[in-house]
């Protein structure tokens, strides 16, 4: 992300026979600008004062690499879609 306008990532839950264990995903997406708000299925999700683990959901902006990190609320049984 580089500019004032949004951006969106869309992640599909599995689909076919495989069914791969439930998990949440960690995001980190190159950005020169923090977000005001991140959302995950059009919900606010919690702004952290750290870089997110594997069991905290929620985003952290690290200014210093201008990251984004984000792990998902929600789990691969259904679609994501997350916006900064």
């Amino acid at each position: 992300l580089s500019s004032s306008t949004s951006s969106k990532i869309t992640i599909a839950r599995p689909g076919g026979k495989f069914q791969p264990p439930a998990h949440h995903f960690l995001l980190k997406v190159h950005s020169n600008i923090q977000p005001e708000t991140v959302l995950e299925n059009n919900k606010p999700i919690v702004k952290l004062n750290t870089t997110p683990d594997n069991s905290t959901a929620g985003w952290f902006y690290n200014s210093k690499q201008k990251i984004i990190y984000v792990n998902s609320v929600s789990q691969n049984n259904i679609d994501i879609e997350v916006k900064f």
